[in-house]
């Protein structure tokens, strides 16, 4: 029995899809598939293939659920010989995956092929890439179309696909596998009987190219009622396995149904499907949101591309039948760990003097670089010396010169301030004497002499009445408060020698 080995995908950046009967692969990067060149050795690429219905056997296989996980595996190993009916002698690549069931018993889809059939298919390709990483049962690739909402769950779906080698119809309900089936009529079979009818050995090539562009309606009458007549019996062996597929699983209905092929869409199979299969057939081809250079890419490809995706966030829900494991990383070999414990030894070996010799040495290194770093600072320490001595010197003159040009200011400030006090603060005498001659000739009071020393005035004031003088006193202060620091008059005295009162008044300009 072989089973398979996990290998490390800590490298996988690209996804590489390969048909083992075309030999076609495929380039899936940044939402693009591009047929390439037959893969070579990279470890970057995650290799994904799919296997035709005929290369396998499958069946669903109930399995007690008293019987623990870690038995599962040896459980449906033994089964699957019994139930499949496999050679005991032989030795086989078995898988599985869980499908959805109730009751006593759990229920897995169980895959089986024959390790020599598969050699077979890939040994040019492994011999080239080395390994497979992914071989996918091809019925099961429909599923992720129901992952990625493509088509909607709650149905029965019908799928039919014609490879050259191999025809074969799936099943699916509420968005998982139920069945399928190989038929007879694969695109190589249909052209042998096409040129068993006609006669003659038509070539396979302009065959399928007039099957491409023309359908089944060939422009030559004869030509198409032989296709009408093949595709008929091809019908027939369809309903077969429908009728089979609802007794078997109890359908009620099929929902829908899809035909493709791995040459595109063949014009005239929904007439053949509505006839026989009473439901019109719809064609197999998707939108996925991934580009191609072709005018037309084998669905299949674009769905194994999608699911060798999912099957790298998690491949524990999925048959995978590759006995092609990608070569281990170099530390898990046995001359890589041989090379390693070498390594190590010869390292442990020389660890104790050359951990001395490599710290004289560092030492020397740091000692050295240090020196050099001490000469170059000495040079710059220098230099910044001799210059913060020129700078001081010069500082030292420049304040000078400040100082000398600062009194110079000052006294230009002063001379200055002292003009525009005189003209903007200094009272006019003249004014002072014009406005005390109309309050004196006012209120009849009269001037003996009058003294000044700056801004205060002392005038010697004469009049026949003291209330004169003294109205004439409250008239300045209340109009004149402007101008007027201080005014004020000692006393009012009457002259002993007439009828007048005199005072002295001392007036204090602002």
């Amino acid at each position: 029995m072989f089973t398979k080995k996990d290998s490390s995908r800590k490298s996988i950046s690209r996804i590489v899809t390969v048909n083992p009967y075309t030999k076609n692969s495929y380039l899936l990067k940044s939402n693009k598939l591009s047929l390439q060149n037959k893969p070579t050795f990279n470890t970057s690429n995650f290799l994904a293939s799919y296997l035709s219905n005929r290369d396998y056997i499958s069946a669903k296989i109930g399995i007690s659920r008293s019987v623990y996980d870690v038995d599962i595996d040896s459980a449906i190993e033994n089964k699957a010989y019994e139930e499949l009916g496999l050679d005991q002698a032989s030795e086989y690549v078995i898988d599985h995956f869980e499908s959805p069931s109730e009751g006593e018993e759990r229920l897995f889809d169980v895959f089986a092929a024959k390790p020599e059939r598969l050699r077979e298919l890939y040994g040019e390709i492994v011999s080239d890439a080395k390994y497979v990483d992914l071989i996918f049962p091809a019925p099961l690739l429909y599923k992720i179309l129901y992952e990625k909402d493509i088509l909607q769950q709650g149905r029965t779906d019908l799928f039919i696909y014609f490879m050259e080698e191999d025809a074969f119809i799936s099943v699916y309900k509420d968005g998982n596998y139920l069945y399928a089936k190989s038929l007879e009529f694969s695109l190589d079979k249909i052209h042998a009987m096409y040129c068993e009818a006609k006669g003659e050995n038509v070539d396979k090539k302009e065959f399928i190219n007039a099957l491409t562009k023309e359908g089944i309606y060939f422009k030559d009458q004869d030509s198409q009622q032989i296709l009408m007549k093949i595709f008929s019996e091809v019908f027939v062996a369809l309903n077969d396995v429908v009728i089979y597929s609802k007794r078997a699983f109890s359908l009620d209905a099929i929902d829908n149904i899809f035909i493709g092929s791995i040459i595109g869409n063949i014009a005239g199979l929904s007439q053949y499907s509505e006839n026989y299969l009473g439901m019109a057939s719809k064609d197999l081809i998707f939108e996925y949101d991934l580009a191609s250079n072709e005018w037309y890419t084998d669905q299949l490809e674009y769905l194994l591309a999608l699911r060798a995706l999912e099957f790298l966030k998690d491949d524990s829900s999925y048959a995978n039948l590759t006995i092609f494991p990608r070569p281990p990383s170099f530390a898990n070999r046995p001359s890589g760990q041989f090379t390693i414990a070498m390594g190590i030894g010869l390292g442990v070996a020389l660890l104790y003097p050359g951990y001395y010799f490599l710290s004289a040495m560092i030492a020397k290194t740091q000692t050295a670089f240090m020196q050099s770093q001490d000469n170059d600072l000495k040079v710059e320490v220098d230099k910044y010396t001799k210059i913060l001595a020129e700078k001081k010197s010069e500082i030292e003159l420049l304040t000078k010169e400040e100082n000398r040009l600062r009194g110079v200011y000052n006294d230009k400030a002063s001379t200055l301030n002292a003009i525009y006090d005189k003209k903007v603060n200094y009272k006019m005498r003249s004014e002072v004497f014009y406005n005390f001659s109309k309050y004196l000739k006012q209120f009849d009071v009269s001037v003996n002499s009058l003294e000044n020393n700056e801004s205060q005035f002392y005038i010697s004031v004469v009049g026949k009445d003291d209330k004169k003088i003294t109205e004439l006193i409250d008239y300045i202060a209340k109009n004149r408060f402007n101008d007027i620091k201080d005014i004020n008059i000692e006393s009012i005295a009457k002259d002993g020698n007439s009828s007048y009162y005199n005072g002295v008044l001392k007036v204090e300009l602002k």
